[in-house]
């Protein structure tokens, strides 16, 4: 997990819709690599933890797909 920098949370909010909120926050936010958020939803052991692992991997996938990088780049 790594804090975004201010530049990088500024893209987030310009391509991600549903973080607009986030524009007007004060803080920067913590965020996990694909990987790691595989990573911690394996080690969870709940069921929302597997659905949580199954749609990530899923949309990983597509991004990579569709032919996007999301290997090290921020979620």
């Amino acid at each position: 997990m790594f804090q975004l920098t201010n530049q990088e949370k500024q893209e987030v909010v310009a391509n991600c819709d549903h973080l607009e909120r986030l524009k007007f926050s004060p803080n920067l936010p913590y965020v996990f690599t694909e990987h790691g958020a595989v990573m911690l939803a394996s080690v969870l052991n709940s069921d929302r933890a597997i659905i949580v692992n199954i749609q990530l991997v899923g949309s990983c996938t597509e991004v990579e797909r569709r032919g996007g990088s999301v290997g090290g780049d921020v979620l």
